[in-house]
């Protein structure tokens, strides 16, 4: 959502951010396909993140040279931002994240994933250019 409307827009308009691990959902859903199917976790839990954290100034750069056209990182107070994720129906939960990645609870980086899927996860350079790839052909 927040890189959707990055790319549409031209402007993150987010929380004072942290670093995040980004991860694709499909490597997260094939690791967990494997933890549930096979014992190689054997009831442990590791950390699946990306790797390497990103803030969301880094996003916006990324997103720029991909794009060719500028994408500039606008910083919003916290409290605008979380009544508007929650006046569309946004979680609770889900509406505190920015104070999070600013306390660094998503800046870890692991090489779970990585180990679980067999291959480095998809970097989010890798990810944003196939997200302007799809947005172009809509």
């Amino acid at each position: 959502m927040l890189l959707e409307l990055a790319l549409r827009t031209g402007e993150p308009a987010v929380p004072q951010d942290g670093p995040v691990s980004w991860t694709a959902h499909d490597e997260l859903a094939e690791a967990a396909a494997i933890a549930l199917t096979t014992d190689v976790l054997d009831g442990f839990t590791p950390p699946l993140t990306g790797a390497e954290a990103i803030d969301m100034t880094g996003v916006a750069a990324i997103a720029s040279e991909l794009t060719g056209r500028p994408v500039r990182r606008v910083v919003v107070p916290d409290d605008d931002y979380r009544a508007g994720l929650l006046a569309h129906g946004v979680p609770e939960a889900a509406a505190g994240m920015f104070k999070a990645c600013r306390q660094g609870e998503f800046a870890a980086v692991d090489p779970a994933l990585a180990r679980l899927i067999g291959r480095p996860p998809a970097s989010l350079r890798e990810l944003l250019s196939k997200e302007i790839t799809r947005s172009r052909a809509t």
